[in-house]
């Protein structure tokens, strides 16, 4: 055998089958025949070095050629037959594969050229020009049908297989905001989750890329290698036939413009792991289907359905399908690495820095602040923001007489509070009595509810009765420890500014005191306790950290270094139990228990931010910025387009608005929102403290794009007023689309913590971030 071709960096075996016409411009060798069950080794290069890959093309038995990408470790990937088509007749699948014909040298890389021909008068010509830089290997594949079956409908894929065997448990995958390493704490009906591996399934994980913050797929391997499949060029368009599809019903048309990325175990638990991309985007065998009014109201919108999602193409003459993939190969890393390097190089590819949108931040402040003040309702002497309000009509939503106000989570009242207390400080004339007024009499009702122990979650506004989310007769920790933090930072601004509330720190410390008593000795908390009566109804320590900033701003302005020492020790016990071996946070949101969701992530940053704030321990600093390296993976870093055959009237997030800022909400359906607008001051933080200017972009991104569905002077949308703003849509089916066009005060309170927050923490680096 010849020895192979080298050019550094690239490395390469070069070949054409003997009765091929050689179009380069020097002769290229035909490799050995292999056996019909195997592929020679061709192409490794032991003197390239760990993690430079070689490119090779290794001949089948037949006499066509395949693609290998080796020395890479555990990562290495090859295809003995590269070009797939699987068609569908009346409901029956077909796979038919081959090599490539010929195969020729070209700039940095190889062409290879084939035809699949799965009727003797249809052909799919197949011509992919794969190159290389460094350990990124790119793939441009160009498909033409010759021929047409009005009754057959098809999808292309490029499949490449992985070099070893190893079960599931020893690979790691990396899929935004779904899958991050293993199937723990995934909902196990869920895309990737356990049932997958389990009986009945066949181990496919298929994705469509709507779904996905950003198109790709990674496996990670125990060996610190790694191979990702990136589509850095995603076109995502679709129709209405698709994207309102509730059934999983088949759907093929040319206008189906979007892929599937996925991973695939078919064999026996410990066989290869196949990693590949499925054009147009079929999905299972795990599919979301929309979620409907119904679905949302019984709680059932975290189902996954055991089905197919088929989107097909016709089999048309002259149909031709184009799309570059990237494949990138790194050796090296441990898990979290990866996962921050390679989300750091999507979006630098994407160039994500160049689809900030700037807004007017002091017009927005303006238009929040007064939404809020408009929106307080006071009745039987209580006062509130009022839940699940029609963003058309601005009416409450499902019964015009639940008038129901939340602490925290979902409502956030005191920290909408707290923000209009800022904002009456900027403010002069009537105005200031009108946004302090609405504050107090919203802090003044929320006081008067006993804490300790906690004995309710909110009120209705029109009777005082008791109310809890999302179970009655249950407190959970989170509500408490959002609500009645953002109570302690109005404290501070209202005595900074000449004004004393002793009730208000009085009663936060009447809960902080009752709270220390539940502490473990390893510095963990119960999830949930039973309204009232102080006894442990979730005896859960996922949330265990979420204490923490409370319990900091507590010994901050009492001077008891009890707080102190209680905020490290839920520190410390929350980073032992609370994050998945260094992967991800669960356990946040009291409506998905133990679950990957973007908010428990997000939460840590600041528990973390805040404890390195108030120690100086670098090591809170470096918890803080792992925590930030995965939050951001659920960011939408490109722009998913609205169906081609939908009125804009029809959708919720209108055509002209960019998708790009948006933050997926849950590994357990495919919902968005603007969530993420709460974590601008955490980045600003990180980037002061660290001066990683990566996270000054993150911050700019998070400030503006996070406003683009708002409502504001000039364009109000089909809202009901100016500084309205839906609180989630969904980008996987329904396609920037909800069916229920719901507003809740966590919302305002998100936005206007990202501007308040950050302008507090450092007014020079808020211009900047404000104005770039």
């Amino acid at each position: 055998m010849k020895a192979p071709v080298q050019l550094l960096p690239l490395v390469f075996f070069l070949g054409v089958t003997a009765a091929a016409a050689c179009t380069s411009n020097r002769t290229l060798q035909t490799l050995p025949e292999e056996d019909a069950g195997s592929e020679e080794d061709a192409g490794s290069n032991t003197d390239a070095g760990p993690g430079l890959p070689v490119l090779s093309t290794p001949q089948n038995a037949d006499g066509t050629l395949g693609v290998r990408i080796d020395n890479a470790g555990k990562a290495s990937v090859h295809s003995r037959r590269p070009i797939r088509i699987d068609s569908y007749f009346s409901g029956a699948r077909t796979i038919s594969s081959g090599g490539y014909r010929t195969v020729i040298d070209v700039d940095g890389g190889i062409r290879g050229t084939g035809t699949v021909a799965p009727w003797s008068d249809v052909s799919f010509e197949v011509t992919d020009t794969w190159t290389m830089t460094g350990g990124v290997v790119t793939a441009r594949r160009s498909l033409s049908v010759s021929g047409s079956r009005p009754l057959d409908r098809f999808m292309d894929a490029l499949v490449m297989d992985s070099a070893i065997t190893a079960p599931r448990s020893s690979v790691d995958y990396f899929v935004p905001g779904l899958i991050y390493g293993g199937t723990a704490n995934l909902k196990p009906d869920c895309i990737g989750g356990s049932d997958t591996y389990g009986p009945r399934f066949g181990g496919v994980v298929r994705v469509r890329e709507d779904r996905l913050p950003a198109p790709l797929f990674g496996l990670h391997f125990d060996d610190g290698s790694s191979v990702t499949l990136i589509n850095l060029s995603p076109r995502g368009e679709t129709i209405k036939a698709d994207s309102d599809d509730v059934s999983g019903a088949e759907v093929s048309d040319t206008r189906l413009n979007f892929g599937a990325l996925g991973a695939e175990q078919t064999g026996a638990p410990d066989s290869p792991i196949s990693l590949g991309y499925w054009f147009p985007g079929s999905e299972g065998e795990v599919t979301y289907n929309p979620i409907t009014a119904e679905n949302w109201l019984m709680k059932r919108e975290d189902a996954g359905q055991h089905q197919w999602r088929l989107r097909l193409h016709p089999v048309e003459n002259g149909l031709r399908h184009d799309y570059t993939l990237t494949w990138r190969f790194v050796f090296g890393e441990d898990f979290t690495t990866y996962q921050k390097n390679l989300w750091r190089y999507v979006w630098r590819a994407l160039d994500v820095n160049a689809q900030v949108r700037k807004h007017n931040i002091d017009a927005v402040r303006h238009a929040l602040t007064d939404f809020i003040a408009g929106r307080v309702v006071t009745e039987a002497g209580n006062s509130g923001l009022l839940s699940a309000i029609d963003v058309k009509t601005g009416d409450t939503l499902f019964l015009a007489t639940d008038k129901r106000a939340y602490l925290g989570f979902i409502g956030k009242n005191i920290e909408n509070a707290e923000h209009l207390l800022r904002e009456a400080q900027r403010r002069q004339g009537t105005d200031v009595d009108r946004l302090r007024g609405a504050a107090d009499s919203i802090i003044n009702t929320f006081v008067a509810i006993d804490q300790s122990p906690p004995s309710a979650e909110g009120l209705r506004i029109d009777g005082g009765n008791r109310i809890f989310y999302p179970r009655d007769g249950v407190c959970f920790l989170r509500p408490f420890t959002d609500d009645l933090n953002a109570l302690l930072r109005a404290y501070q601004f209202e005595k900074v500014n000449g004004r004393e509330h002793p009730t208000w720190l009085s009663h936060v410390r009447d809960f902080s005191d009752w709270l220390l008593t539940q502490q473990a000795p390893d510095g963990s908390f119960p999830r949930a306790w039973n309204a009232g009566t102080g006894t442990v109804f979730d005896a859960s320590r996922n949330m265990s950290g979420l204490p923490s900033p409370l319990l900091l701003r507590m010994a901050q302005i009492t001077g008891e270094e009890r707080y102190k020492t209680a905020a490290m020790k839920a520190g410390e016990a929350s980073w032992q139990n609370y994050l998945d071996n260094e992967r991800h946070f669960v356990g946040a949101t009291p409506d998905r228990p133990n679950v990957l969701v973007h908010e428990s992530t997000a939460l840590a940053i600041t528990t973390y931010a805040d404890l390195f704030q108030a120690t100086n321990d670098a090591t809170w600093l470096r918890r803080a910025q792992t925590a930030a390296d995965v939050t951001e993976t659920w960011y939408i870093l490109w722009n998913v387009p609205p169906p081609v055959d939908v009125a804009d009237a029809d959708l919720s997030v209108k055509r002209e608005v960019s998708t790009v800022g948006m933050d997926l909400c849950t590994s357990s359906n495919s919902g968005v929102d603007y969530y993420n607008s709460n974590d601008v001051d955490a980045y600003a933080r990180l980037y002061k403290w660290t001066g990683d200017a990566h996270y000054l972009d993150v911050a700019r991104l998070l400030m503006h794009n996070t406003k683009s569905m708002m409502a504001l002077p000039g364009r109000t949308y089909d809202l009901s007023g100016l500084g309205m703003q839906q609180e989630f849509w969904f980008l996987g089916p329904p396609r920037r689309q909800s069916w229920i066009r719901e507003y809740t005060p966590w919302v305002t309170a998100n936005q206007l913590h990202g501007i308040f927050l950050t302008e507090e923490f450092d007014p020079d680096l808020f211009a900047r971030i404000v104005d770039f």
